[in-house]
């Protein structure tokens, strides 16, 4: 629905055209920097990226400092207002970016952002320089324009979101003090399009393992022992394929324990027909007694990421592979609890799988999933803050993905904590040619523009 926009966002529209030079200009120095958190090699880049964030914070009148962690360092800024009593809104982004491969598949180098048709083409484009970009353009214009007397910020900005917050959730309860505010924004998150604006009131945990089946202590000639030996690529199938019910419904004992019901009309409805077609989907699959939507959004879900062992070169290589591997990835919803479900599922697998076989199971960290009401005073603000940017009437939405640090980000700042954002499912993050169009960097700059107005009293 039409509805009309409102005078803050206009401001900010007027300040992007103005600047729009220098803003891409930053940009591109952003998303310059292979900032990539798997890998050690980049471990000068992310340092360098962090120094680089938290001078542009600096340039704008924030107190800044670089947190030490065990992984990546993590950029925090504070800016005061000449009102003690103000609130306080925390932001949080990420400065970290995925893996390139397969880099191939790239039509222009990741790390050389190039504009095609209104899009900016580069690794971490959208997740998350993008959307961090625009949060810090959006800062710096406020401060530049806006009456600070009312409002009290504080900016965390993660090196590791890609890899799991390890070095964040090292140091966050400890920090504790320095990170308690009224309101926190997670910018990292999707619309369902620009004609659908939503704020997200929440997004679902994970866990995830490293599996290892172990038969034999080498290869062995699948002539010679074949018929005789039990092939642990075949022995990790069938224990898998024991996960689900003919239904979709996830055989481990104790998985859903704890899973609480929620208010679905709070929800705008999503055209999932859009997605298949996006993606050109093959198969559809999900829980029996639930849509397609329910099951991306409310139910959990247990993934085989990956399965690897024996030969997979050119050629022909006739062995029962020594071991087999998978990685596994499970989604929670809100109440359950990562570590039970982590417990469930590696005692699911080591009863389950053939005898004889070794099974080693390695889980990574875990997050919890995070929900929050659309009655929440600020996710209210953050939906006005959308109407006046887009002027189209915005909903409320749910995430499937997993944002790890957004449960402990609510838990230890003690604030009411909304996720947002301008990303679009065919933005390709984590792929390759990964893209974020310039007029969405203009209406993130808006929104938080706006919502830095709203909430300044």
């Amino acid at each position: 629905m039409q509805i009309s926009k409102g005078k803050h966002s206009k401001k900010y529209e007027e300040y992007f055209q103005k600047h729009k030079t220098a803003i891409l200009e930053d940009f591109f120095t952003f998303l310059r920097f292979p900032s990539i958190s798997a890998d050690p090699f980049h471990k000068k880049d992310i340092l360098a990226c962090a120094e680089w964030v938290g001078n542009f914070l600096k340039q704008m009148g924030f107190q800044v400092e670089q947190w030490t962690t065990p992984v990546n360092p993590v950029v925090f800024g504070e800016y005061k207002a000449k009102k003690k009593e103000s609130p306080t809104l925390l932001i949080y982004c990420h400065y970290d970016v995925q893996p390139v491969d397969p880099l191939e598949l790239w039509k222009t180098p990741p790390f050389t952002p190039t504009l095609v048709e209104g899009e900016v083409v580069a690794r971490g484009a959208c997740d998350n320089k993008g959307q961090c970009f625009y949060t810090l353009s959006a800062l710096r214009a406020f401060l530049e324009m806006a009456n600070k007397e009312g409002l009290h910020i504080k900016v965390l900005i993660d090196g590791e979101e890609e890899t799991g917050s390890r070095g964040l959730f090292h140091v966050l309860q400890e920090r504790k003090e320095r990170l308690q505010a009224d309101y926190a924004v997670i910018v990292d998150s999707n619309i369902p399009s620009l004609q659908q604006p939503a704020v997200t009131l929440g997004c679902r945990g994970i866990v995830t393992f490293d599996v290892e089946c172990v038969g034999s202590n080498v290869d062995l000639h699948s002539g010679q022992l074949g018929g005789i030996a039990l092939n642990p690529l075949r022995a990790l199938v069938e224990m898998l394929a024991q996960v689900w019910d003919k239904d979709g419904r996830i055989q481990i004992e104790g998985f859903y324990e704890g899973i609480r019901p929620f208010d679905e009309k709070q929800l705008i409805q999503v055209d999932t027909q859009e997605l298949i077609d996006k993606f050109q989907l093959q198969g559809l699959y999900h829980e029996k007694g639930f849509s397609l939507l329910q099951s991306n959004w409310l139910r959990p879900t247990f993934e085989i990421n990956g399965l690897s062992g024996g030969y997979a070169g050119p050629g022909f290589k006739t062995v029962i592979p020594a071991k087999a591997s998978c990685k596994i990835s499970c989604r929670l919803v809100d109440g359950q609890e990562a570590q039970h479900v982590a417990a469930c599922v590696e005692r699911f697998l080591k009863k389950t799988i053939a005898k004889g076989m070794e099974l080693r199971v390695e889980l990574h960290q875990g997050a919890n999933a995070y929900v929050t009401s659309s009655k929440s005073l600020f996710a209210r603000k953050i939906k006005q803050a959308y109407e006046d940017t887009l002027g189209i009437e915005a909903g409320f939405i749910l995430s499937g993905g997993s944002l790890p640090i957004c449960a402990k980000i609510a838990e230890v700042s003690g604030a009411d904590t909304v996720c947002m954002g301008y990303g679009l499912d065919d933005d390709y993050i984590h792929a390759p040619n990964e893209h974020f169009g310039v007029d969405r960097l203009q209406y993130g700059l808006m929104t938080l523009g706006s919502l830095l107005e709203l909430l300044n009293v």
